[in-house]
């Protein structure tokens, strides 16, 4: 598959690097390298871009949908086994929320029973 957006080859750094587009310079020219962030978008640049995000789009279309629901299926099986493991931690804490205040009222019998 063709990348979506191909940079333009990298033209004689020397020549007008970093300068301001002179009036012989067209809005489509460029004179910093090809990747470098600095570059300015054209509208050519732009055009190229979207030509490339619809022929990606148009081929991704033509692909079957079975592994995107293959995917939602493991996805909504994941999703089933991480709530029954909250429900299990939930129902342990609570076990054990339950055992801790059956533990403090036993404590505070033994202390009423040494008080008196």
């Amino acid at each position: 598959m063709a990348p979506i957006f191909r940079t333009r080859p990298e033209k004689d750094q020397t020549s007008n690097h970093g300068a301001a587009l002179s009036d012989n310079d067209s809005e489509d020219s460029c004179s910093v390298p090809a990747g470098s962030l600095d570059a300015p978008l054209t509208m050519r640049d732009m055009r190229e871009f979207m030509r490339g995000l619809k022929s990606y789009v148009a081929e991704e279309l033509q692909k079957p949908l079975q592994p995107l629901h293959e995917s939602l299926t493991d996805l909504a099986m994941w999703t089933h086994k991480v709530e029954t493991k909250m429900e299990d931690t939930l129902t342990m804490v609570n076990t054990h929320d339950t055992a801790i205040q059956e533990f403090r009222e036993q404590i505070r019998g033994l202390e009423e029973a040494q008080k008196d």
